[in-house]
């Protein structure tokens, strides 16, 4: 078995590890290294973040407890996180008798970058857990350690539990088997039962019972070994050792080099992963593609005309399966296309937050569009990979990243000659629909009495090109012939073949990338119109262009400077961290609409400098027609009467807002808070009886930042700015609190939001909880306290003035998601991870109330009513409370019968809640405010007082502010 030794001896395995071969790759690997840990428990699982399919399924599956792990400012394992996960897991996984598991990738698939990967062992040695490692990209280019020896405190830690990767990734690797090295230690469950029980695993059978043989290596490599497999990868790492790995990194690292120079000039394109962490030469990258569309009646666009009076500037991309083709049709390079089996770090770098990727999901894969599988495969976002082997000539290489930037320049131009394949998924040659040059297995025949097989017909045009630079200037010429074959066939005649009727509304939202007719419409200098289903550009699609150049590709996110916050340099940085510079100037969209800054040309393509996951706008002009009533210059959108009706109900029913009240907002990002914060403004007006002049009450805002990455409510603040309240972004540092929890996050936002309040002279506190929150909390409340309790409406603090309303508490939460979401509101979509966890309960039962509604329709009206006593109803001074006769039953009366509040008995004679004052009926008030009148009542700014800048905090007031 020399060939198990080269293995071993590449690795510096010891006599403890075992080195075992499976046949298929490393997922194999992965699953025979599950079934040996002798798990009497399911085991607390910690992934990297950069994790392929095949090491993050299985162990998310299996896993009682499972948390996937951050990446640092660089785009690497976060050690610090790391550290912190493992803090609060390691006393669990022991006071439970758990295994403690942490899996992580060597190096990323999509985008090469690295581990640390001694300190990683070492750490999580100190806890007390396994580390397991997935070498299978990195295995070929790295050097492999499974015992090292390093000086320090952590020479006896930095051993790893387990190392898997797949042979067939190395030079002359093909047709190779995955291979498995681990602690023998682990194996202790494959002495009851192997995980492949066969022939070569027994060491003697009767008829009752076996015995297994008690030599790992032998026990787990049952059935017909596959002899020439593994004596193949023995001559691989062979090959692989004589050449060095130190000399191969070292070659890797000049490839990376060389790339970075020649990439960082290429306009249009974007490296996802950035250049700050170390990584191999393993690229994936997306095209982006600037594109001028017209309104219906404007024209067509000439070259020498004023484009910023006809047309609006927009992004969007070339799918990655185009890409990928015309690579292999212009230059013969293949790359892939996708999402490299390593989805949720996808998602990361293209920008998809978790509740934009549900919506994704939802839209593409659940929800039924009367298309097939494939058309819905050709919305997905990916990317194209490629990498540079160290083997590889430099004329080689140069040829490819030539290939690539000639691509991201000129690529756009093809697409009317391309179209795509809904069978196979391809994008294909117009004259090249049939797959005449494939050799087929069917070809071969034996009728001759010897193997024979039909000879691929070939049909050339030209001679090839016989140098790479032959080849770059051919697909040159061929680009700049393009526009005027398109205009002799025309554009009329180049259809798609997804057709207008293959996408409709709902395709719409995630449709990201360019068409071939609207590519063949640009080249002729056609007008582009605004179609149904290509504009405008939904800026929540999960693919929003924007939101991936500020995700983990810093570097080669090229964008002209006066689209950007203003930098010396003039190029643009993204950093990984959320505290990055607040945003100078920016271009603000809602619903469809653009506010330019003045500073900016109005035809340019823009970005909001911001941090945050998915809170990046273009620029559109476009009237959309969900929210036509939102003025160009005005973002407050009036809530549907389904909404407000409750909300007045609520208010008026608990005296929540009296003439003076200085009202302060509390603004999370969310849905439920941003409806609030409209219909309030809503109410002011109604109040004022629709003139900003004479508002009872004024309005300011509020927003906690507890510091933590993966939340970032930043670009709340130009939005804010553009609706013209003053602004509180109080920021804190939760994270440098060792004892940071979900209860220690809520307590600090609370008393944040009291001081605040206090400072500033604010005597009302509005929160946002709708009515399934109040019905959840109740549910909890009995469930957990046994206690008949609830959030209250409305309630004065202790000792002190200022009082706390929820004026949604009689609103259902689908109402104000509908609402937000027809009006395009700019919601934070990563909530705070600690308050998503505190919550995790309550949005159980909401789950479940939910479920019971659909057999009990009046589900929670009926809650409603009965929660009224538990709200806290005090006896304001415009209301009149008079006994209720019993002759009278009117369904419009508010009944108080006898129960228990906070968890004191009482008892109190029905009563009837007749409003006196304000004496405004809700559906006439609204239907007079829904009224066209000849001035916009939003047309003038709120004057309220300065207010000075604190050290912690940062007030943002209205220019016009006195």
């Amino acid at each position: 078995m020399y060939h198990r030794e080269i293995v071993r001896k590449s690795v510096n395995a010891s006599s403890e590890d075992v080195v075992i071969f499976q046949s298929s790759g490393t997922t194999g690997a992965i699953h025979k290294l599950i079934h040996n840990l002798s798990l009497d428990k399911a085991p607390i699982v910690l992934v990297g973040p950069y994790e392929h399919h095949s090491n993050l399924l299985p162990w998310r599956h299996l896993a009682h407890r499972y948390s996937r792990l951050e990446t640092d400012e660089n785009g690497t394992v976060c050690l610090q996180s790391l550290k912190n996960t493992l803090e609060r897991e390691s006393p669990y996984a022991i006071s439970e008798d758990r295994k403690l598991v942490v899996c992580i990738a060597a190096a990323s698939n999509i985008t090469g970058i690295l581990s640390n990967v001694d300190q990683i062992s070492a750490l999580v040695h100190r806890y007390n857990g396994l580390v397991f490692w997935d070498y299978a990209t990195a295995a070929p280019y790295v050097p492999i350690d499974m015992n090292p020896r390093v000086a320090g405190p952590d020479k006896d830690h930095v051993y790893k539990d387990a190392v898997y990767f797949s042979m067939h990734k190395f030079l002359g690797g093909p047709q190779t088997p995955g291979v498995l090295i681990a602690k023998k230690a682990i194996f202790a469950s494959g002495e009851t039962y192997p995980d492949c029980t066969g022939g070569g695993t027994v060491h003697f059978v009767n008829k009752e019972n076996q015995k297994y043989s008690k030599d790992v290596e032998t026990r787990e490599e049952g059935g017909t070994p596959g002899i020439i497999e593994s004596i193949r990868a023995g001559m691989v790492m062979q090959l692989r050792q004589s050449i060095s790995p130190e000399y191969i990194f070292q070659k890797e690292q000049g490839i990376v080099r060389r790339a970075w120079n020649r990439l960082s000039s290429c306009q249009n394109l974007i490296v996802l992963g950035g250049s700050k962490a170390e990584r191999l030469p393993v690229f994936s990258i997306i095209i982006r593609h600037k594109m001028l569309f017209v309104e219906e009646g404007k024209g067509s666009i000439s070259e020498n005309s004023n484009k910023a009076e006809k047309a609006t500037q927009n992004v969007l991309f070339l799918h990655h399966n185009f890409v990928v083709a015309i690579l292999n049709d212009l230059f013969g390079i293949q790359c892939r296309g996708g999402c490299a089996c390593a989805g949720p770090y996808a998602m990361d770098l293209l920008g998809i937050s978790d509740s934009l990727a549900k919506v994704y999901e939802n839209v593409v894969i659940r929800v039924g569009l009367d298309l097939t599988t494939e058309v819905k495969d050709l919305l997905k976002p990916g990317f194209a990979r490629f990498n540079l082997a160290y083997f590889s000539t430099e004329a080689e290489q140069e040829f490819v990243l030539n290939a690539i930037c000639f691509v991201a320049a000129h690529g756009w131009k093809f697409l009317p000659f391309y179209q795509f394949d809904i069978h196979t998924g391809e994008w294909r040659h117009r004259d090249m629909t049939k797959n005449n040059d494939l050799k087929r297995l069917s070809d071969i025949s034996y009728n001759t009495g010897v193997m024979s097989w039909r000879r691929p017909h070939t049909n050339s045009k030209g001679p090839v090109p016989d140098s790479y630079e032959a080849c770059l200037k051919t697909a040159m010429k061929l680009a700049e012939t393009a526009k005027s074959y398109v205009m002799q066939v025309g554009v009329n005649k180049i259809k798609d073949s997804l057709s207008n009727e293959s996408f409709d509304h709902t395709m719409d939202r995630v449709r990201w990338f360019l068409l071939p007719s609207e590519a063949a419409a640009e080249l002729c200098n056609e007008p582009i119109r605004n179609r149904p289903f290509s504009l405008p550009i939904n800026i929540f699609s999960p693919f929003h262009p924007g939101t991936i150049e500020r995700c983990f590709c810093p570097d080669l996110a090229y964008i002209e400077a006066e689209n950007l916050i203003y930098r010396s340099n003039g190029v643009a940085f993204y950093n990984h961290e959320r505290r990055a510079q607040d945003p100078s100037v920016h271009d603000w969209r809602v619903g469809g609409f653009k506010r330019p800054n003045s500073q900016l040309n109005e035809t340019s393509s823009s970005y909001i400098a911001g941090d945050g996951d998915t809170m990046a706008f273009t620029s559109s002009a476009l009237t959309n027609p969900l929210t036509s009533s939102i003025s160009n210059s005005k973002l407050w959108c009036q809530p549907p009467k389904e909404l407000f009706k409750p909300f007045l109900q609520a208010v008026r029913l608990f005296d929540m807002f009296r003439t003076g009240d200085r009202v302060l907002v509390c603004i999370s990002g969310g849905k439920n808070s941003l409806g609030l914060l409209h219909c309030l403004r809503q109410y002011q007006l109604l109040e004022a009886r629709g003139d900003p002049h004479n508002l009872p009450f004024s309005i300011s805002a509020i927003t906690v930042d507890p510091g933590i990455r993966r939340y970032n409510p930043r670009a709340l603040i130009p939005y804010m700015h553009d609706l013209e309240i003053p602004y509180h972004y109080e920021e804190q540092d939760l994270l440098s609190n060792a004892s940071a929890n979900p209860s220690h996050c809520s307590e600090m936002k609370r008393r944040t939001i009291y001081a605040v309040a206090k400072r500033y002279d604010y005597n009302v506190i509005a929160l946002a909880q709708n009515l399934d929150d109040i019905a959840a909390r109740f549910i909890i409340s009995i469930f957990h306290s046994g206690k008949i309790q609830t959030m209250e409406a409305s309630v004065k603090i202790n000792n002190s003035d200022v009082r706390v309303v929820r004026p949604l508490v009689f609103a259902r939460e689908n109402l104000i998601t509908q609402f937000v979401e027809t009006a395009r509101l700019p919601i934070v979509t990563s909530p705070c991870p600690l308050c998503k966890e505190a919550s995790r309960e309550q949005d159980r039962i909401k789950r479940l109330l939910i479920d019971e509604e659909h057999l009990q329709p009046k589900l929670f009206e009926s809650m409603s009513t009965a929660m009224i006593p538990l709200l806290r109803l005090s006896t304001p001074t415009n209301f009149n409370i008079v006994p209720l006769p019993p002759s009278e039953k009117k369904s419009s009366d508010k009944v108080l019968a006898s129960g228990i509040s906070n968890g004191k008995e009482y008892s109190r004679s029905p009563v009837r809640l007749k409003v006196l004052s304000p004496k405004v009926e809700p559906e006439r008030e609204i239907a007079r405010m829904s009224k066209p009148s000849g001035r916009n009542v939003l047309s003038n700014p709120i004057i309220q007082h300065k207010t000075p800048i604190e050290k912690r905090s940062t007030i943002f007031n209205h220019p016009m502010d006195p």
